[in-house]
Formats: C-alpha cells, structure tokens, sequence
C-alpha cells in the first residue's frame, strides 16, 4: 500500500533507554511525527494535540533534549542530502558519516 507522499520512508533513532527497551519488548514500532508540516514542533507534553493522544494505543513520555527538531537526511545510493538541519548542523553530520 502507498505509505508516504513520496517513495522515502524516514527512521527516527532517539537517544532514549525507554524507547529501545519499548522496541525490544513490542519487536516493532510504527509511528507519525507529533511535527505537522507547516506549523510549529512539538517540544513539551502539553502542546501534543489531543487527535494524536486520543488515536495513539502506547505514548513514550521523554524529554527534549536538544531542545531543537531533528535533522533530516535523505541517502540514496550512498549520496547523503541535508534536508533539514536540527541539533546537528551539516557539517557535524557530515563529518559523523564518513
């Protein structure tokens, strides 16, 4: 079935103990970002908006860290794009993947 507006899929790899440890108890987890294109990102519990709380079946409370959305890349065939820069800046995410 068609997931995605385009034929990229996006992976989120957070720095949090209890979203492995959820992964390794539920063996896969399938979500949507809290972030609508267009407006504002979501950084605290309270700006969560109730569609995405009452449509949710388990919610992973953490804390914004970086206190910054998170970078985007797009690899294709090794050719890695920044699309959007976030608590790392481009440079810093190249030199991480080389």
């Amino acid at each position: 079935p068609e997931m995605t507006s385009t034929s990229f899929l996006g992976l989120r790899c957070p720095d949090s103990v209890q979203f492995w440890e959820f992964v390794d108890f539920a063996g896969c987890v399938w979500g949507t970002s809290l972030n609508v294109s267009g407006q504002r990102e979501v950084k605290r519990w309270e700006d969560i908006p109730d569609k995405f709380l009452r449509e949710a079946d388990v919610v992973l409370i953490g804390k914004c860290v970086y206190n910054e959305p998170s970078a985007v890349l797009k690899v294709v065939n090794g050719n890695i794009e920044v699309l959007r820069e976030g608590a790392l800046n481009k440079d810093k995410i190249l030199r991480l993947v080389q």
